[in-house]
């Protein structure tokens, strides 16, 4: 069975009446996504980067026993992504950069949390709706690169702004009963509001312009524009 057969039968396996739910987060803020073995009809979860931590597939039932309560990954609300929208329309060209400091500010929270909880300041939950994707992989490399500097200068976001964005967010990746992936939702409602705006110029300041004299480097640049208009219509002519 290749790769492709199997991700397709794993996706039956959740959307069938077995009503498993395709993504969830454990307890300790590890994300699983079910998996059909090779020669085993029956769906398991495999935690993302699971060969990395020592952790084998298992049923829902023994996962649900070893490191629950689980939360189904699952979409924002509306009322959630209303709330995002309005912040960053209301940021207008700091809104990029509100949205680097939210996700470091965030990312920290998590941290201190973990802290207290194990003894260890190092926290996945924000990446566990979906960790191996390149979108969580950019979240991580901006928040605490650019998004941390950010984070000393004031003058550069909206704090109307980021405190809405940093309640959301927290409220994604921390009610119980429920998991809201980040990296890629965020991504796309910065692009619908982008789009909205008249593009990049309109959501982000001189320093994040290409071809700024007094800008940022241009490869950090191109990583804050390709992370936040992943999926614009205007920056790809779709």
């Amino acid at each position: 069975m290749d790769g492709d057969e199997r991700y397709t039968r794993a996706r039956r396996h959740s959307e069938s009446g077995d009503k498993l739910p395709y993504r969830v987060v454990d307890a300790h803020d590890q994300g699983w996504h079910v998996t059909v073995m090779p020669n085993r009809e029956e769906a398991v979860y495999s935690a993302d980067y699971g060969w990395k931590r020592g952790l084998g597939p298992m049923t829902r039932d023994e996962l649900e026993a070893e490191r629950g309560p689980l939360r189904p990954v699952v979409p924002p609300d509306g009322e959630e992504c209303e709330r995002i929208t309005a912040a960053l329309t209301s940021a207008g060209n700091r809104a990029a950069a509100s949205v680097l400091v939210s996700l470091y500010r965030i990312a920290c929270l998590h941290a201190d949390e973990e802290a207290e909880r194990s003894g260890c300041r190092v926290s996945g939950r924000l990446y566990a709706g979906r960790e191996g994707s390149w979108e969580s992989a950019a979240v991580r490399s901006l928040a605490w690169g650019l998004g941390a500097k950010l984070s000393e200068r004031p003058k550069r976001y909206d704090a109307q702004s980021v405190g809405t964005l940093v309640a959301v967010l927290d409220g994604w990746t921390s009610s119980p009963g429920r998991f809201v992936e980040v990296a890629a939702n965020l991504s796309d409602l910065f692009s619908e509001v982008a789009d909205r705006s008249g593009g990049w110029p309109a959501v982000s300041d001189r320093y994040l312009q290409v071809g700024s004299a007094v800008g940022h480097p241009l490869d950090v640049v191109e990583s804050v524009r390709g992370y936040l208009l992943a999926t614009s219509r205007v920056e790809h002519g779709w």
